[in-house]
């Protein structure tokens, strides 16, 4: 969980400075509507994980093609996303590429739970900490 708050720390860091966002307050309030985005973000993480990492990389396993086990079930994550709204060409490659990273991280880990805690902590991160949109939809932040 704490790669994907360093990891998205990072990001926002790099936007910020970068000037593809700006600060404007920050008060700190928990609402139940940011209770109900958190637990939205245990379902997303836990469902778009078990399905990607869990069923389909059991299934390819037996092929034994390393390669073809982690970039299989990182194109659908990437295309399972592409009904976002204000998707792009580059946010969809972005979302392979975490793909890749989580395959890598189950096949090193032989744990599903490292996926899930990191999918889980970035949206949190991404979404309620920093107001960034995630998936393309605006989550009220803290």
């Amino acid at each position: 969980m704490l790669l994907g708050i360093f990891n998205c720390t990072v990001i926002f860091i790099i936007t910020i400075t970068i000037g593809g966002g700006h600060v404007t307050s920050w008060v700190p309030k928990i609402s139940p509507l940011t209770v109900s985005w958190i637990l939205v973000f245990i379902l997303v993480a836990f469902a778009e994980e078990i399905l990607n990492r869990g069923f389909f990389m059991a299934v390819l396993r037996r092929c034994k093609n390393i390669y073809f086990i982690m970039i299989v079930p990182s194109v659908i994550f990437g295309l399972i996303h592409i009904w976002n709204p204000d998707v792009t060409f580059l946010s969809v490659i972005n979302i392979i590429i975490i793909g890749i990273l989580f395959s890598y991280m189950f096949i090193k880990s032989s744990n599903i739970w490292m996926c899930i805690g990191y999918h889980f902590t970035w949206n949190v991160f991404q979404g309620i900490i920093y107001g960034m949109p995630v998936s393309g939809l605006q989550v009220p932040g803290l």
